[in-house]
């Protein structure tokens, strides 16, 4: 699959937990993610999917050999005062959520999905249905 080139998109803000939260993508061959400086993600992407709406895009980054857990990163259009918003959640291959950080963009981010163009699958309904389930 060929992820096309992109800059280094990065998110670095503070999340609503108060946790220091860094995101990077590398020219869409690597995932990065950290919270309180602590490596909690790392991988070489190989494939991945991308849902974009006109107010949000959510890029799907399914399990490595390296990292065993579903990558799912939302980022929201801006709101009424200009910021927006970024969820980064973690799921094992079943679904379930092991790992959920939110935070709104500040200066010191700029867009990790909006601003990205790349020739990339959109999910199955499958993979939408496990990484979004519905609410009870």
């Amino acid at each position: 699959m060929n992820l096309g080139d992109s800059v280094i998109d990065v998110v670095k803000c503070e999340s609503t937990k108060g946790e220091k939260l860094w995101v990077a993508l590398n020219n869409l061959k690597t995932f990065t993610y950290m919270k309180n400086d602590v490596n909690v993600a790392h991988q070489t992407i190989d494939n991945a999917y991308l849902q974009a709406y006109a107010t949000e895009a959510t890029l799907f980054l399914p399990p490595t050999e390296n990292n065993q857990l579903w990558t799912i990163i939302k980022e929201s259009a801006a709101d009424k005062t200009g910021i927006n918003q970024v969820t980064i959640d973690l799921r094992n291959e079943k679904g379930k959520l092991i790992s959920h950080a939110a935070c709104k963009r500040n200066d010191e981010t700029f867009s990790l999905l909006m601003e990205s163009s790349f020739d990339i699958k959109e999910p199955t309904d499958k993979i939408l249905e496990l990484m979004d389930p519905p609410t009870p």
